[in-house]
Parts: structure tokens; sequence; C-alpha cells
């Protein structure tokens, strides 16, 4: 069972480099259930997360805030890591 929830916050996130790096990393560790809150992405960031094991949450909202929020809520573990998917 993973040990931290690492949650990161999207929209529209297809033509951003930094956001499959970020995903490629965290993959990379046994011990981390990665959540991709989503808030109604129109491109195809969830087609490129379906294919991955991670946990894909969609929730058409206004702000990243409620985003995390949601993802906090669905999380299993109890830590919890922010990742902006930018950064």
């Amino acid at each position: 069972m993973p040990k931290l929830s690492v949650i990161i916050p999207t929209l529209n996130e297809e033509e951003n480099p930094y956001f499959f790096k970020i995903i490629e990393l965290l993959l990379s560790y046994e011990e981390i259930e990665v959540i991709v809150s989503d808030g109604g992405s129109v491109d195809d960031t969830f087609a490129y997360c379906s294919k991955l094991n991670i946990i894909f949450l969609s929730n058409k909202t206004t702000s990243r805030a409620e985003r995390i929020n949601f993802g906090i809520r669905e999380s299993s573990c109890e830590m919890i890591l922010l990742q902006h998917p930018r950064s």
C-alpha cells in the first residue's frame, strides 16, 4: 500500500512537457499514489492519464483549490503532497 499521495491539479495539460516528466518520475516510486485531479480538460490530458497506473479524477470545478480538495478526499494515504503540474 502506498504511503504518500501526490495530488496534481490539472486543466488542459496536454502541451505541458513538465506534466509528463513529473508523472514519469513519480511512477518510478512504488510507494507513491499519484492522483490527477482534473478540472474538465478539453484536450488529451485524460487520454494520456488513462494509459497509466494513476488515479484520474474529473470534476468540472472552477478553481485549483477545489481540484486539490477533491484529490485529498479521494486519497488513501496518511501523507499528502501537492504538486503543481508546471513546476
